[in-house]
């Protein structure tokens, strides 16, 4: 009888279809026996195993196979099937012929005779590698885009923090500024108090008789910090304190020694004078000392 008339009520015809739902089948279908070894097969599960025909597979195991690494972790799946009479879905993975690790959403499945005794395992495996690979993106997307977040939020938070420090600083240095012009402001009242309170009058008095005035005293040529020195010899400053009030307005340490080697090395010999107050009594005379005119 021809093909196309043969009756779908035959064996052959029975098996002929089921070899074309096999071939056709979109995942690998497989049946072992009790010993995990293969029974028949797909030729998809044939090809992904590096055969080039089902048949080839009959007899073989697990441990026979491309994955033969994870045999064990089937074989326990296998075993649990047989044990419980359940059917169970998991994901398994496996190594194919050509080295590619691929996951597998297997269900399997124990398989009867008509005494009700277990003979098999029926299992089918899908493909789902491209799945779990784009799951695993989404989730390391989805975990990327919360650590930017968190950087940027981290940022921001470091950013304010700088700012406020930036603003704190500066706050800072205002406060000492104005504490500094403070001070500054009233060593400048007091010297100006001072020399509106100053007596040139008194100050001959106390001083006593007038030295003479040479031609040569005419000719004093004195420098700028000889003629600070001088002002503020005038206002009764020891030369401690004009050391003090010299590196306050220059902001450079200037040291008591170095006053006191002006007013003996420079400016006795230039007025020909021994002490203090002859020395201011001569300057005012030949009109040497800064601000302090006839009155």
């Amino acid at each position: 009888m021809p093909n196309s008339q043969k009756s779908p009520n035959t064996q052959q015809y029975k098996n002929e279809f089921l070899e074309r739902i096999l071939a056709v089948a979109p995942g690998h279908i497989y049946w072992k026996n009790l010993k995990g070894e293969f029974l028949g097969c797909n030729d998809l599960q044939a090809f992904d195993a590096g055969f080039k025909s089902k048949e080839d597979m009959i007899g073989l195991t697990d441990y026979d196979m491309p994955w033969s690494e994870d045999a064990d972790f089937l074989r326990n799946v296998d075993k649990w099937v047989m044990r419980t009479g359940e059917t169970i879905v998991a994901e398994e993975k496996s190594k194919t012929f050509d080295g590619r690790q691929a996951i597998w959403l297997s269900t399997k499945k124990p398989l009867y005779d008509e005494d009700e005794k277990m003979i098999s395992i029926v299992g089918t495996s899908v493909d789902i590698t491209a799945h779990k690979d784009a799951e695993r993106l989404r989730h390391e997307n989805r975990k990327l885009e919360s650590q930017n977040k968190l950087n940027q939020i981290f940022l921001e938070k470091l950013a304010a923090e700088a700012v406020a420090e930036q603003l704190r600083l500066e706050n800072e240095a205002y406060l000492a500024q104005k504490k500094e012009q403070t001070k500054f402001f009233a060593f400048v009242d007091k010297i100006q108090r001072d020399i509106q309170n100053y007596k040139i009058e008194a100050l001959t008095e106390k001083i006593g008789i007038a030295p003479k005035i040479s031609d040569s005293d005419k000719r004093i040529k004195l420098t700028k910090r000889e003629l600070d020195v001088l002002y503020y010899l005038s206002l009764n400053k020891s030369p401690k304190d004009i050391a003090q009030i010299i590196t306050i307005i220059e902001s450079k340490p200037v040291s008591d020694s170095t006053i006191n080697a002006i007013i003996n090395k420079k400016l006795y010999p230039k007025f020909e004078v021994f002490n203090i107050g002859q020395l201011i009594e001569k300057a005012i005379m030949l009109n040497q000392i800064p601000f302090l005119l006839d009155n």
